[in-house]
């Protein structure tokens, strides 16, 4: 502890610079995104094929497809075979770096012949442009200077590595307490890995951190009126956020924890509580009746998700049996895959790691301080309904999509898709175990970040949970 107190006694800029946790974020994010951006092997994060085709059409200035693909480049599927040949999808075993090495000097030499042209079934057809913006905007800049399908993918990677840091950096920032929580959570092994791939997944976890860093500010950061500056910006994070996912249509409720008297006039209020999460669901839904109509085709054989919406609807008991059955089945496993499980669910973390991540997790939310009289009850009691009505209509939507009518199963779940609703755990547990109970000298109440060891605890808990990930893929690709 006198070390600690040393170094912070005689701390320079830049040390001083790395305790915000906003600040670390960034460094650390940047650091370990960059090493997974470039030597992960292609299409090793979960479905990432199907991103790099989506935002490759994307790219090329078409939005919408024909049933569950389009018509792409030729040589884009002989990318995917020849990766398949080698590596495997998922990786089938370790191979040399040196004989990985030589394969990828081969495949970037691959170009692609833009007339020639072949239909490739890929079902992120059906997700909407927003998630892919970073990773769109980057392919379509690359291919200005190369026509390497590889590069192209590392560039994709990159593009959507630098939004979805962007977005946590600022979300970290605007949140009034627990951002070493937040911090901690965008460094969950899972959530950083997504963020170095091609995948929807790192924006989502990103823009859900910020939508409630947003509304945390608004509801509870002492003295704060609501302007028309932050009407639009949780009406723009709104939109996109439902736009991403039909699975996170739920959180946008989430605004009517804002008190009341914080909005200059009625009529804000209910544009914020009310019509903002409506427009956010029209939208959804006018996407989804758009994509559909082009391109909707069953995910598996059996699969009808108005039928299997009927058969809940008459039978709402033996569903409520269904969830409650894979809940107690499969529930660890699920918080396995969200904070250690990565890769295609071939890289799985230690149980160790999991659940001291969980507890560390736990302690900083219940510990953050200062917040205690800003989240009342009823702030904390609608932050739960949000959470578990979230967590069933996820479930729900992977019942439609991805099980037969009336299946006793519900196949297709993995935990990372519950890593969105994460910060949520800040609005109902934060402050339960105030920190000055546990440390008499930690900060007062008025600091924006905690002093004493916690930084330097923390801190140095996010570059081990930095090293760990690194080591883990990198031993599992090249060992």
């Amino acid at each position: 502890m006198w070390l600690i107190k040393y170094m912070q006694r005689n701390a320079g800029p830049i040390v001083r610079w790395g305790q915000d946790p906003a600040n670390l974020l960034l460094l650390l994010g940047l650091v370990s995104g960059l090493v997974l951006v470039f030597l992960l092997p292609p299409y090793q994060v979960a479905d990432e094929w199907g991103h790099f085709f989506r935002a490759w059409q994307l790219a090329e200035g078409k939005l919408l497809g024909s049933g569950l693909g389009d018509y792409l480049p030729a040589n884009l599927q002989r990318f995917n075979w020849e990766i398949e040949s080698f590596f495997g999808i998922p990786t089938r075993q370790p191979v040399p770096w040196q004989e990985t090495v030589e394969f990828l000097r081969g495949l970037a030499a691959l170009r692609i012949d833009v007339p020639d042209v072949s239909y490739v079934i890929f079902p992120t057809v059906l997700y909407a442009p927003v998630p892919y913006l970073g990773m769109t905007t980057a392919i379509a800049l690359g291919r200005l200077v190369t026509d390497s399908p590889l590069l192209l993918m590392y560039l994709g990677r990159l593009g959507g590595l630098c939004l979805a840091l962007t977005l946590t950096w600022y979300a970290i920032r605007r949140a009034p307490f627990g951002k070493w929580a937040l911090f901690l959570m965008a460094m969950t092994p899972v959530i950083a890995f997504q963020r170095a791939g091609m995948s929807a997944d790192g924006f989502i976890n990103a823009l859900a951190m910020l939508h409630v860093a947003l509304v945390m500010e608004l509801a509870c950061e002492p003295g704060r009126k609501v302007r028309a500056v932050d009407l639009f910006r949780l009406g723009i994070v709104t939109v996109v956020l439902c736009l991403c996912k039909q699975a996170y249509l739920i959180l946008p409720l989430l605004h009517i924890v804002i008190p009341r008297d914080r909005f200059s006039r009625p009529g804000d209020a209910r544009l914020a509580r009310y019509w903002l999460p409506v427009l956010g669901w029209v939208t959804a839904v006018w996407w989804a009746a758009t994509v559909m109509r082009e391109n909707y085709e069953p995910m598996k054989d059996g699969c009808d998700a108005i039928g299997q919406l009927r058969w809940i609807l008459v039978h709402p008991l033996q569903y409520l049996l269904v969830l409650g059955r894979d809940l107690a089945e499969y529930g660890y496993r699920y918080l396995h895959e969200m904070i250690g499980t990565l890769g295609w669910l071939d890289i799985p973390a230690a149980n160790w790691l999991v659940l001291t991540h969980a507890l560390v997790l736990a302690i900083v939310v219940l510990t953050a301080d200062d917040c205690r009289e800003r989240l009342t009850p009823f702030i904390r009691g609608w932050s739960v309904f949000i959470l578990i009505t979230s967590l069933g209509f996820v479930l729900t939507l992977m019942y439609l999509w991805w099980a037969p009518v009336g299946d006793s199963n519900l196949p297709g779940m993995q935990g990372r898709y519950f890593a969105p609703f994460l910060p949520l755990l800040l609005l109902i547990f934060a402050g339960l175990w105030p920190r000055r109970a546990m440390l008499p000298a930690a900060a007062p109440r008025v600091a924006p970040h905690p002093a004493g060891p916690w930084p330097w605890l923390l801190g140095g808990y996010g570059l081990f949970l930095t090293l760990e990930t690194l080591y883990r893929v990198l031993v599992h690709h090249y060992r």
